[in-house]
């Protein structure tokens, strides 16, 4: 660790000698010395028993009994370091003198940012063993910032967000991780993996499919490592969910030459995305992905099952029975272009199930539309209640006969 510190912060009482013993043993070109005005006194005989020269900046506390001003003053010794110009990796916080509030704000503030700490202690001390260091007796006692061990609340918020698909807030909490982990660790591996997780996620959320399936897997790949080297049960589980999803969508990409061509796959990922945004009390968000999997169910069944493009329809694939209405309602030019609910009028008059289906709920999913047609995200200034998402969603999928098995769910994160 010596031949990485360049700079340090030390919090200074009235007993210099612990700090001279720390300062030796390092080195460091920069020192920030964090002292109480009583104290400031002794900073120039620490630096005046040093046996090299040093670089120095001073933060000063009033009252080294308040916790407030320690905390401020403690930050103002990180803004100095930064100053300076040296990174986390080269700086290291020696918090054994001043008061304990300085001491613990010192403390507090060097976890947050990552350095790394040492601590002055002694093998003997005055007062039968219970006040300070005996001069020649320190003992320099190091070790890494241990701040995975305070990192909990940080993990919860991550599963929490990410549970509840804010992607974006779980990239900002990874990225801190990632700034605290130590370099070639199990847990810098895993918060390496998560964050190509939460970013594949985040594009799938945004049905950008391709980049999602390619940052999905290079997270995966990275969490499979982390899980050999921990036996983690609950990484394990997870990317046993995590691999079904790509497994959905690679057969979802070759099935469709690359997400390109319209697809009974497209229909499910939109009804599971709907889900995602009814979960998160974004109803309107929710039924527009409802109405749009409607649609999209009948311009599918037309173009697969029978070759017919909804925006261009030729009347001679109208059947004969309707043919004269849709071309006086529908007709554009020499083509015909048909809405919602006349592209499942085609599909009955095709004698398609869905057609027949549709026709047999026609006045259920009437009223469902109407409302939809009135909210803010369509025609109107109405925001979707939430009991319309809870009516529509079993109409929709009944409709495009699709079973609960079918609908990709995206894993719970519990670590």
């Amino acid at each position: 660790m010596s031949q990485l510190i360049k700079a340090m912060i030390v919090s200074v009482g009235g007993s210099p000698e612990p700090i001279i013993v720390s300062l030796k043993e390092y080195r460091p070109k920069f020192v920030c010395f964090f002292a109480s005005e009583q104290s400031v006194e002794k900073i120039w005989e620490i630096k005046n028993s040093l046996d090299f020269s040093v670089t120095d900046r001073k933060v000063l506390l009033a009252d080294p009994q308040n916790l407030t001003e320690c905390y401020c003053k403690s930050l103002e010794c990180v803004e100095r370091v930064r100053e300076a110009g040296f990174c986390k990796e080269e700086v290291l916080v020696d918090f054994t003198g001043g008061t304990k509030p300085m001491s613990g704000m010192l403390l507090a503030v060097g976890l947050a940012e990552g350095y790394n700490f040492v601590y002055v202690g002694g093998t003997q001390r005055e007062k039968n063993n219970l006040g300070v260091v005996k001069t020649g007796t320190e003992v320099i006692v190091k070790g890494p910032n241990p701040w995975h061990l305070y990192a909990v609340e940080q993990r919860k918020k991550l599963c929490l967000y990410f549970n509840r698909y804010q992607f974006t807030a779980c990239q900002e909490i990874i990225l801190e991780a990632l700034a605290h982990c130590q370099k070639g660790s199990a847990e810098e591996e895993l918060f390496r993996g998560l964050k190509n997780v939460v970013e594949g996620y985040l594009e799938w959320d945004r049905f950008k499919h391709d980049k999602a399936r390619e940052c999905l897997k290079q997270g995966a790949a990275l969490l499979d490592i982390f899980a050999r080297l921990t036996n983690n049960t609950k990484i394990l589980s997870f990317l046993a969910n995590l691999h079904d999803n790509l497994n959905y969508l690679n057969d979802f990409a070759s099935q469709t030459k690359g997400y390109q061509e319209l697809s009974r796959y497209h229909i499910l990922d939109l009804l599971a995305n709907a889900r995602r945004r009814y979960s998160e009390g974004k109803y309107d968000d929710a039924v527009a992905r409802l109405y749009r999997s409607l649609e999209m169910t009948a311009q599918w069944k037309l173009k697969s099952a029978y070759n017919i493009n909804t925006s261009q329809v030729s009347p001679e694939q109208v059947p004969a029975s309707i043919r004269e209405q849709y071309t006086i309602k529908y007709g554009k030019g020499d083509y015909l272009q048909i809405p919602l609910a006349a592209s499942f009028g085609l599909l009955y008059a095709l004698g398609d199930p869905i057609g027949e289906v549709f026709i047999r709920k026609q006045k259920e999913i009437d009223k469902i539309l109407y409302a939809r047609n009135h909210s803010i995200l369509a025609h109107g200034s109405e925001p979707v209640r939430k009991e319309l998402y809870a009516k529509f969603e079993p109409t929709v999928t009944c409709l495009c006969g699709i079973e609960e098995k079918e609908i990709p769910v995206f894993p719970s994160l519990d670590i």
